[in-house]
């Protein structure tokens, strides 16, 4: 066997093992890259949520006095007193009843 045939031989054995790790290292990295693409979106859907509420405690707690949005106490629904014609009984006037409504947005 000559010099140039056996340096031939090394090079190539060198490069072919070179190659079969290069392609280990990168499957390794694939499945890595796949499961950090998970996590950071499951991140930035847990930061969109915490950002939202606390944007919103934010807001109540250092708001100005006179900006604070308190709840108003429900006041009571009074029908209106009947009517009475000469002739004919009139019907008594009933106010709607109107349930209240959540805020939109609060968890």
């Amino acid at each position: 066997m000559s010099i140039r045939l056996g340096l031939s031989l090394g090079l190539s054995l060198a490069t072919l093992m070179l190659a079969v790790a290069t392609a280990g290292v990168q499957s390794h990295n694939r499945s890595e890259a796949a499961r950090l693409d998970e996590q950071l979106s499951t991140i930035k859907l847990i930061e969109a949520v915490n950002d939202e509420r606390s944007a919103e405690i934010v807001a109540r707690d250092y708001a100005p006095p006179h900006k604070q949005v308190l709840k108003p106490a429900p006041k009571p629904v009074q029908a209106a007193a009947p009517k009475t014609q000469a002739k004919t009984a009139a019907k008594p006037v009933v106010a709607p009843v109107v349930a209240p409504v959540a805020k939109r947005g609060v968890l």
